[in-house]
């Protein structure tokens, strides 16, 4: 709901206001806990909201739900490895060029999850394995644990 420019309540104002804008339907996207605030939001033209930090299939059930479709997923073979299966560590990351380690870091410290993909695809054909089992921690909303593995570099390196 906060943007910059035009915050979430004036960009549903103008949506509701358009010919047809009371067919669309608004799925807001808001970091506030507060039960009130939801009331707000719902009240201001949104019909429905997801909280951050959210995990993709929410958003995939929220507009399933508005839009009153179904989505058909491919079936998966073998189900991908998880960070624990891969066994990601503080030496895996030590291994990492120095730079890289350093924009990794502060991608982590800034919590910005795309600027860290794009950390972890100048991985992918270096350490495969070390980048899959980052990009699961990055899914997973685990920037303190690769934080943490980056701070095991540090004595590795001392």
């Amino acid at each position: 709901m906060r943007m910059p420019v035009m915050d979430g309540y004036e960009a549903t104002r103008r949506i509701r206001a358009l010919p047809g804008g009371d067919a669309v339907k608004i799925a807001a996207v808001t970091a506030s806990v507060f039960e009130e605030q939801r009331e707000e939001i719902l009240a201001s033209g949104c019909d429905d909201l997801v909280r951050k930090p959210f995990r993709e299939h929410k958003i995939f059930e929220t507009m399933s739900r508005l839009l009153d479709v179904e989505y058909i997923y491919e079936q998966a073979g073998e189900a991908p490895a998880r960070a624990e299966e891969i066994r990601l560590t503080a030496g895996m990351l030590a291994d990492l060029p120095p730079d890289v380690r350093q924009a990794l870091d502060e991608a982590t410290l800034a919590l910005d999850s795309e600027a860290t993909l794009k950390v972890i695809q100048r991985i992918e054909a270096q350490a495969p394995e070390t980048a899959a089992g980052l990009r699961i921690l990055v899914q997973d909303l685990e920037m303190g644990h690769i934080r943490e593995l980056l701070r095991g570099t540090e004595q590795k390196d001392d």
